[in-house]
């Protein structure tokens, strides 16, 4: 079972951010599939997706980049680099996961998994946390960790 500490994932994106960051729990989340993004075994067995709404990709993508969220907002930046640097941002997320498990889990290199396959872990998966993101000077997003429970009949 992953637990996933608020404290421990507010300070990761805080410092991921250079942004004062607040979370909150969450428990009716609805991720978008644009922001699905897997993290696969050794065997490139798909284990874990991250997901949340659009603007919690956007949101942490932008302050990542320090590109100010207005310029964002009115469409001066687009959209497509954003979700580059999203990966990033949920890279930088595996590593809090990764504190929970027995065994190394990394971002699927090529995101190689079809949103489908992401979107089975999610809805039959367990959700390990969720949780409002608001970062100063961004505003307040969502986002959540489901796993595959391997005991739990799919």
């Amino acid at each position: 079972m992953i637990r996933l500490e608020p404290r421990s994932m507010s300070d990761l994106l805080g410092k991921l951010l250079c942004r004062s960051v607040r979370l909150s729990t969450n428990i009716d989340i609805a991720p978008e599939p644009i922001t699905y993004r897997g993290l696969v075994d050794d065997d490139n067995h798909l284990v874990v997706t991250i997901a949340g709404n659009e603007q919690f990709a956007l949101q942490t993508a932008a302050a990542m980049a320090m590109i100010p969220y207005d310029v964002v907002t009115d469409g001066s930046y687009p959209p497509y680099e954003l979700y580059e640097i999203y990966s990033e941002v949920t890279n930088v997320l595996s590593r809090a996961v990764n504190e929970s498990v027995p065994n190394r889990l990394r971002l699927d290199p090529s995101i190689r998994h079809s949103p489908i396959d992401l979107q089975h872990i999610i809805d039959q998966g367990v959700l390990a946390a969720a949780w409002d993101l608001e970062i100063q000077g961004y505003g307040v997003s969502q986002f959540g960790v489901w796993f595959l429970d391997r005991q739990k009949p799919n």
